[in-house]
Parts: structure tokens; C-alpha cells; sequence
């Protein structure tokens, strides 16, 4: 039997049982009525009529529902409201956060089969409360940074530019809320220079709504300098150094482009850490160092078989094609030949790359 055919022959039972019991209900009403005056005489006759004749109004109720229920356009409503609560799960909507973790809890305690997964100190606890957040906070994308180190005339002191350029990417409304440089008093000798380069994407730029939307933003791209006097908008750091560049008129553009250029001055044997502060993924870069210089490379917080490294005299190079979450990064060590001399009695190799605890101080990256 076809499918057609099943629907058909259901149809038609609902039918028939919806015909029979308006009709059953009806009989057993009329009954009640014709025997009204009879009722009168006696209350338990009066009784049983009484229940026959609501046994009747609900035999009429519940055939002429049945039959309306049938009906094609009514399934339909109900085939569609069904689908919106179980298959769509639009019920999770009206959740509270609270409601939500427990009900993702809960869903890991049947896919593994534990029910200790969330005990004080298990890694769930640790994912709601370091990691959950960043999947819902807005991101970076196709993140490129460039290092190029030199001797500076300064003794024991080297100059180092760095760039570091990416695309500001959405989760919700949103971009990232600022461009932040820092590095404590510490840490660098000196900031020499330091730009932020900001650019709306063509084709957003040229829409049609763009001029009314943004009425501030005249040019598709901005550059900030901390040696124009003119600009205001670099903010610098309470401590230490660096700025901070606010991004609320441009929050709602996907896509923003971002660069940033800086220039400073490092000691010798000052450590660089590249650190990531938002959740960014496509991470590469170019280190370029003077190729007599001994190059030592830490990470942490990558997973190595996502992370291509390539090492040759005065260039390092890099590629991670995964997630970086925040604090994870690099931290580069330059030392010259001199030195590992000193040190060790022969040239110090390159080790290649460990993990590290962080602890070397270094600016921060950008933001």
C-alpha cells in the first residue's frame, strides 16, 4: 500500500469514527429529552439522564474535534508547530543562560556516559568559566605579523619594527571594541613610532546606505599616527607604553581591516611575546633577524600539529592554519654570536620550538 493509499484509509476511519460518535451523542441527548418528564418523578432516573445527556454533548464534542483535527490544513499548523519546538529547538530561545549550561551539561553527561563530568575542578567547570565565552565574543581573522630586529647604534640595544595586520570579524553585532598596543616601562627602552592603519571594506564602503549609516566616516581608510599632531584619537597607556584606539563608530563593520606599525627599542636579551588578546584564527607571520644572530622560538597554547615553522639564517617563518584563544603566542629570543659565545664556548643553535611559562616580559600584542 502506498503511502496515498495509507493517508486515504486513515482519513476515511476518522471520518467514520467522528460521523459515529456525533451521531451515538446525539441518539443519547435525545434520549434525555424525551424522557425529561419522567425524571421528574424520581431523582435517580433524573440523575441517569442527566449523566446521559453530558455523555452525549461530549460524544459531539470529541467527533466533530476529531474530524476538524483531520482536516489537511490543521496537520499542517500542527506539523509545524511540532517542528518548531522539537526539530528547529526554537524552545531553547526562551532559556535562560543558567537553563542553557544545565541543559549542556546535561547533554554531555548522556554523550559520555558520566555523571561527575561537571565536579568542582573537572575541565567542563574550566570551559564554562575561561573558555564558553570566547565562542560567543568577536574574533580576528587572517592574522599576519612581521618582526624585522636590528642593531641599533645604541650599545646592547636593538630596533625592532613590528606589524601586525588583521580582519575584525563579527559574532553577533559586533567587532572587537578597541586596538590596543602596550608594553610596561620596563620592557622596551623607547617607542619611536606607532600607527594604526583602519579600512572599511570596498564593497561595504560603496554601498548605497554607507554615507547614511556612517555619516562620520568620509574615507575607506584612516590612518592614525601618534606623530600627528592633529589626531586625538589615540589614546595613550595610563603605564608604560603604547595606545589604545577606540573602534565604537566603526563596531558594526564585518570585515574592518587593521594594521598596526610600530617602532621601539628593545635591551639586549629582552625576550619579544607575541600574545594573542582576542580569539583569532589564521595565524602567520615573518621574524627577520640579522643572520648571525642565534633565534630561539617558544610557544604556548598551539596545537602542533596545526603549526608550520620554517627556520633559515636571520629568518624564521610561521603558520597556523587553527584557533588561537587569548594569552596563547610566541615569545622570541634574539641573541647575537658574541654572546652564545660567552655563554656556552660555542655558537648556541637554534632549539627550535618548546613550550613556555610565560613568565618573560615583552610587549603585549596588539588588540
Amino acid at each position: 500500500m502506498s503511502s496515498t493509499d495509507h493517508r486515504d484509509t486513515a482519513a476515511k476511519k476518522v471520518w467514520t469514527w467522528g460521523t459515529g460518535s456525533i451521531l451515538s451523542g446525539m441518539i443519547l441527548v435525545l434520549l434525555a429529552l424525551i424522557k425529561e418528564d419522567a425524571g421528574k418523578a424520581n431523582s435517580s432516573v433524573a440523575l441517569a439522564l442527566k449523566l446521559m445527556e453530558h455523555m452525549g454533548i461530549a460524544l459531539i464534542t470529541i467527533g466533530i474535534v476529531g474530524i476538524i483535527v483531520d482536516f489537511p490544513d490543521w496537520q499542517k499548523y500542527f506539523q509545524a508547530r511540532v517542528a518548531e519546538t522539537i526539530i528547529h529547538r526554537n524552545y531553547l530561545k526562551t532559556l535562560s543562560k543558567p537553563q542553557l549550561i544545565d541543559l549542556q551539561t546535561d547533554t554531555l553527561k548522556a554523550f559520555f556516559g558520566l555523571d561527575d563530568i561537571d565536579r568542582a575542578g573537572s575541565l567542563l567547570e574550566f570551559f564554562h568559566v575561561k573558555i564558553n565565552s570566547h565562542i560567543g565574543s568577536p574574533y580576528r581573522e587572517n592574522v599576519h605579523a612581521t618582526l624585522s630586529i636590528v642593531p641599533s647604534d645604541k650599545e646592547s640595544t636593538y630596533v625592532v619594527d613590528d606589524i601586525v595586520s588583521y580582519t575584525c570579524r563579527k559574532v553577533g553585532d559586533y567587532i572587537q571594541d578597541q586596538v590596543r598596543w602596550s608594553a610596561s616601562k620596563d620592557e622596551i627602552d623607547k617607542l619611536d613610532d606607532f600607527k594604526v592603519q583602519i579600512r572599511v571594506p570596498q564593497n561595504f564602503f560603496q554601498s548605497p546606505e554607507f554615507k547614511t549609516r556612517y555619516p562620520s566616516i568620509s574615507l575607506a581608510e584612516t590612518i592614525f599616527d601618534r606623530n600627528d599632531a592633529s589626531q586625538k584619537r589615540l589614546v595613550p597607556a595610563k603605564d608604560g607604553h603604547g595606545y589604545t584606539l577606540d573602534l565604537s563608530e566603526f563596531k558594526e563593520i564585518d570585515g574592518l581591516y587593521v594594521k598596526i606599525s610600530v617602532r621601539y627599542n628593545i635591551p639586549a636579551g629582552r625576550m619579544i611575546t607575541w600574545r594573542m588578546t582576542h580569539p583569532s584564527k589564521n595565524v602567520t607571520g615573518v621574524v627577520r633577524f640579522p643572520s648571525d644572530f642565534n633565534n630561539h622560538v617558544e610557544v604556548f597554547g598551539f596545537d602542533r600539529e596545526e603549526l608550520n615553522e620554517e627556520y633559515r639564517a636571520g629568518l624564521y617563518t610561521f603558520g597556523y592554519n587553527s584557533w588561537l584563544l587569548p594569552y596563547s603566542g610566541f615569545a622570541f629570543d634574539f641573541r647575537g654570536p658574541e654572546k652564545a659565545v660567552q655563554e656556552s664556548g660555542k655558537a648556541v643553535a637554534p632549539r627550535g620550538t618548546d613550550l613556555m611559562n610565560s613568565a618573560g616580559t615583552s610587549p603585549s600584542l596588539p588588540s
